[in-house]
């Protein structure tokens, strides 16, 4: 819940300075889905893109979540690039993205203990 309301604080800030924003909710996006990828390591992962052979969460799914928000996080740098304009909605989205890793990253922990 805390994480929930730090990142909808940082989403505020996407009135004031559109491209600060955007920076700020690349690292939220960053830092969410690295607790995502450590709360769920080794244990049964229930999304079959990221299982691997023996269904558990392991190198292979990091690599594919890299490459998510790799890619994400590339395309939107060339689109705020030719139009600062999208740096807004970009930061929406990757705020509203970090929201839902952390809410699971919070589940998988509560999930071990």
């Amino acid at each position: 819940m805390k994480t929930l309301i730090l990142l909808l604080a940082a989403a505020c800030l996407c009135q004031a300075a559109p491209r600060r924003s955007w920076l700020a909710s690349i690292g939220a996006l960053i830092v969410t889905n690295v607790a995502d990828a450590h709360s769920s390591w080794g244990a049964p992962e229930r999304n079959p893109v990221l299982r691997s052979a023996d269904g558990r969460f392991r190198h292979r799914a990091i690599g594919i979540k890299v490459g998510i928000v790799s890619g994400l996080v590339i395309g939107q740098a060339l689109l705020v690039r030719k139009q600062p304009d999208a740096a807004r909605p970009c930061a929406a989205i990757n705020f509203a993205a970090a929201g839902v890793f952390g809410g699971v990253a919070i589940r998988n922990y509560r999930m071990v203990d």
